[in-house]
């Protein structure tokens, strides 16, 4: 994107179909610098009963928590604008955002980078590439949570 223009507006991607026995869809924001992980990304979280907005940077992801209500929230850390640990740390000073599972999303899988990440703020870790499976796991553990 040139110097000067505007980003694109964020987005609510509906799914094609909603999961066979999940009544309640969560909603989902996928914080996500790159177009094909954001495709992805998508795919996954539909299949497992999300309807999901995306935001392209932690600004906008950060002013998108301070006015809607996410589920979880899918945080990738390297990211231009605002990096996800920057993100994280603003997004749990938000009143709306002081709840909600904020899970990592990044390529970087060592212990130091997970730490990192619970350090910052953050309750979970996906490791990139995302796998329909791992993240199926990861979101049952949360809603069982929510459900408690």
């Amino acid at each position: 994107m040139g110097a000067g223009a505007e980003p694109p507006s964020p987005a609510i991607l509906k799914p094609d179909a909603a999961t066979p026995g999940d009544e309640a869809r969560y909603r989902a924001l996928l914080v996500e610098d790159n177009d094909v992980n954001r495709r992805v990304g998508k795919k996954i979280f539909e299949k497992l009963g999300c309807d999901v907005t995306f935001a392209e940077n932690g600004a906008l992801a950060v002013d998108l928590a301070a006015s809607d209500e996410f589920d979880p929230i899918f945080i990738g850390c390297p990211m231009p604008v605002m990096d996800g640990y920057q993100t994280t740390t603003k997004t749990r000073a938000l009143s709306k955002g002081a709840d909600t599972p904020l899970i990592a999303m990044t390529a970087n899988a060592i212990e130091t980078d997970w730490k990192r990440c619970l350090d910052t703020g953050m309750d979970d870790y996906l490791s990139k590439p995302v796998h329909l499976e791992t993240a199926r796991r990861m979101m049952n553990r949360w809603k069982a949570r929510s459900a408690a």
